[in-house]
């Protein structure tokens, strides 16, 4: 769970500083092909953590459902051998 938690964290922090960098860079006193160009060098030299973002959340969105897929088919199971229970006891 904590490795969970700490992955959250740099996920979001990335995330952060990303969209904070581009927020500051619009905001900024300069022409919009200026601030156009700045977000573009910004962007390229976050390229490789946009990538290893984008590959952590497919991860975690893959073993969330393996995860979701594994209890469901538990509960089911589950809910099978009380319908059968119950049946037998009639």
């Amino acid at each position: 769970m904590s490795d969970s938690k700490n992955s959250n964290f740099f996920l979001g922090f990335i995330l952060g500083a990303v969209m904070g960098g581009a927020i500051a860079l619009l905001l900024a006193p300069s022409s919009g092909e200026e601030n156009i160009k700045k977000i573009k060098d910004c962007f390229n030299e976050n390229r490789d953590k946009l990538d290893d973002l984008k590959d952590n959340i497919e991860s975690y969105m893959t073993k969330g459902k393996d995860y979701i897929d594994t209890k469901a088919e538990t509960l089911r199971s589950t809910i099978e051998k009380l319908k059968e229970n119950t049946q037998e006891d009639f």
